[in-house]
């Protein structure tokens, strides 16, 4: 929980009318819509900061790497892994590099 959206009167006791409570209820879905666009962008940030660092990863290393994708169907290889021998590429299926910022390549069938 958040917080708590308090909507009061003050006197003797009264009735509340269908137009005050449906404007409480827009207050509380508007808050709610808030807090969810909030957490989304946070989500976002998260996600290009993360993108970011395997992008300084694959411009960095030195290693063999290849990350499949398959929703894309373009695996992302480092220059490294551009470099075995075509045997050991063969085994990915992969017949043609196209290349790409930060040294880096995509592999296609």
């Amino acid at each position: 929980m958040i917080g708590i959206l308090c909507h009061e009167h003050i006197g003797p006791p009264r009735q509340w009318t269908v137009a005050e409570e449906q404007f409480a209820a827009s207050l509380a879905d508007l808050v709610s819509l808030m807090v969810e666009t909030r957490d989304r962008h946070r989500a976002l940030r998260a996600l290009e900061e993360s993108e970011a660092r395997l992008a300084t990863f694959f411009q960095a290393t030195s290693e063999a790497v290849i990350i499949t994708e398959r929703a894309i169907g373009c695996p992302t290889a480092t220059t490294a892994f551009r470099k075995l021998p075509c045997a050991f590429v063969k085994r990915w299926n992969c017949l043609k590099f196209q290349y790409h910022g930060g040294g880096s390549a995509l592999l296609s069938p």
